[in-house]
């Protein structure tokens, strides 16, 4: 039995990377108890748990931001992979970085691994968005 049974090797790659890297130890167990479960159990988790992490960046998602915490442009034909949670009721796809987040079925409560383990957008249903980068 595979550590995540309901995901494939390269989702597990990129689920296990984010966890592993910006989920605080107190939590991790939680989310990898969770992402062991059928993703329509996956509503248990919140993004909320990453707001005050060491590795995230908080604010709102802008496409034009100055900040140059995030070069959007050069991602947003990259191919990332997408993690329903919450809100979003579970579940797991492929897709554009430009799909996930200003597409017909852009992200509403989720998490967006751009790299896996190393770049990632969380974002909550109320619109606020976390950058993870290690």
């Amino acid at each position: 039995m595979t550590m995540y049974p309901y995901l494939t090797e390269h989702q597990t790659f990129h689920i296990d990377g984010f966890i592993r890297q910006f989920i605080a130890k107190p939590r991790r167990e939680r989310w990898l108890s969770i992402f062991r479960m059928k993703p329509d159990r996956w509503i248990g988790l919140s993004v909320w748990d990453l707001w005050d992490d060491r590795y995230v960046v908080s604010g709102r998602y802008e496409r034009d931001a100055p900040s140059g915490a995030f070069a959007y442009e050069k991602y947003e034909t990259h191919k990332v992979m997408v993690f329903r949670i919450g809100h979003d009721m579970g579940g797991v796809e492929e897709m554009t970085l430009h799909e996930a987040l200003e597409g017909r079925h852009a992200v509403l409560e989720g998490i967006i691994s751009i790299v896996a383990g190393k770049l990632a957008v969380a974002i909550n249903h109320d619109g606020g968005v976390c950058l993870c980068r290690a």
